[in-house]
């Protein structure tokens, strides 16, 4: 009993603490998942990159969850909670030490952002899940040489690219530490590897991603022979447009030499996030220096390298999709074997739950929209009609029309409700 008493009260803690977020607390919804709910959880614009956002995966499982459940903010919130928890089980899987997984729960539970962004609708708690599995993968890669690996690591990559271009600091790493370090599989293997499971793929499906954003950008809301006649009598100004909107647009541009003063300003504001990966570059030079040269160590120093060649300043939420990433690079380097570990667990458990009780607000210093949310959820009347809305009110009130009214989603329905004056 005393060797599983530390799991079953991980457990309880674990239980509270979806309790708290998703029973205790009220579910108001924040700016940007109201967007992303209402513009990108349909067939017809999952693809659709009109701002270089991260809603690929959200909005596929989004629309699973809603074809089972409706419209309900809470259950679309646990997508991204459960991408959490499979972080947990993985850094489990890793690191084989349950000191460790408690810490990272508790550094989790410390951090406003990393709590925060595990449960609103964006994606990058899915992208970090991701990378967490590319992490294992490369361990079985390594020990136990099953090549089969390195087809879903190139697979993942390319999906990470797909949903946000800012998988790029992690996927270049990724892929140039495997085609240059890695020496049990011969250059041509893995150049056929790289072709079938990353090339082709990223080829097809950001293609997909460029036409659906072109007809976005020139409002061709109708397939029909006038459209295709103008996508093709246009087509280096329509994919020139499209590529720039989703590649090279105001929020990708950002220089990193140009911003010094604000990345001292996101180090201050989230010392967890920066300190972790700073340790992480240290170990890996030192692991490297003392011949330790495996394929985590030369990613570790090649995201380094490229941080800085690429000279752009990404917002902290950025972070999130590659941190966890790091901090299980960070214990898997770490040896706490010196340590009574049933004194220890029980207090790192001790200090979490601790944490939890004194959550009043699970939404930390995000700002939802709910004021907006109280005022329409008293208009809705579960019938279209646009009652001099503003343009963000027009969003809410279809989440709420297809949320309370128990509707089913339709773009053309959205579209024409959303150009209504």
């Amino acid at each position: 009993m005393k060797n599983y008493l530390d799991i079953y009260l991980f457990i309880i803690i674990v239980t509270i603490l979806i309790l708290k977020i998703f029973y205790f607390n009220n579910q108001y919804i924040l700016h940007d998942e109201l967007v992303n709910l209402t513009t990108y959880y349909y067939k017809e614009t999952i693809f659709l990159k009109n701002f270089p956002n991260n809603h690929l995966y959200i909005s596929f499982l989004g629309i699973i969850f809603e074809y089972i459940f409706g419209t309900n903010l809470l259950f679309l919130r646990l997508i991204n909670f459960l991408a959490f928890l499979l972080i947990l089980y993985f850094a489990n899987r890793i690191l084989k030490n349950k000191l460790k997984l408690y810490l990272i729960f508790l550094i989790f539970l410390i951090s406003d952002i990393l709590f925060a962004y595990s449960f609103v609708l964006r994606g990058y708690y899915i992208s970090s899940l991701l990378f967490v599995i590319i992490f294992f993968l490369i361990l079985n890669l390594e020990e136990k040489r099953d090549f089969k690996n390195l087809n879903w690591i190139f697979l993942i990559c390319c999906f990470q690219i797909l949903n946000n271009i800012s998988a790029l600091y992690l996927v270049v790493p990724i892929i140039s530490s495997i085609l240059l370090n890695y020496k049990n599989l011969s250059i041509k293997n893995k150049i056929k590897s790289f072709k079938l499971y990353f090339l082709f793929p990223l080829i097809f499906f950001s293609s997909l991603q460029i036409f659906v954003t072109g007809l976005y950008i020139y409002k061709i809301y109708t397939i029909n022979t006038s459209s295709l006649n103008f996508i093709f009598n246009n087509f280096f100004e329509f994919f020139r447009n499209s590529v720039n909107t989703i590649y090279f647009s105001s929020y990708t541009s950002s220089n990193l030499y140009e911003n010094l003063n604000n990345l001292y300003n996101q180090i201050i504001i989230n010392p967890e996030i920066f300190l972790i990966i700073f340790l992480c570059i240290i170990i890996s030079l030192v692991n490297i220096y003392k011949s330790k040269k495996s394929l985590i160590n030369y990613i570790v120093i090649y995201f380094f390298i490229f941080f800085i060649l690429i000279n752009k300043f990404p917002p902290t939420r950025v972070y999130l999709g590659f941190y966890y990433f790091f901090l299980i690079y960070l214990f898997y380097n770490i040896n706490l074997n010196k340590f009574n570990y049933f004194y220890l667990n029980n207090f790192v458990i001790l200090l979490s739950l601790i944490v939890i009780m004194g959550i009043q607000d699970t939404h930390r210093n995000f700002a939802t929209i709910k004021d907006d949310q109280i005022k329409l959820e008293k208009k809705l009347i579960c019938k279209l009609k646009n009652k001099n809305f503003t343009e963000i009110e027009k969003h809410m009130y279809y989440y709420l029309f297809l949320e309370r009214c128990n509707k089913r989603r339709n773009l053309n329905e959205f579209l024409n409700f959303y150009k209504s004056k």
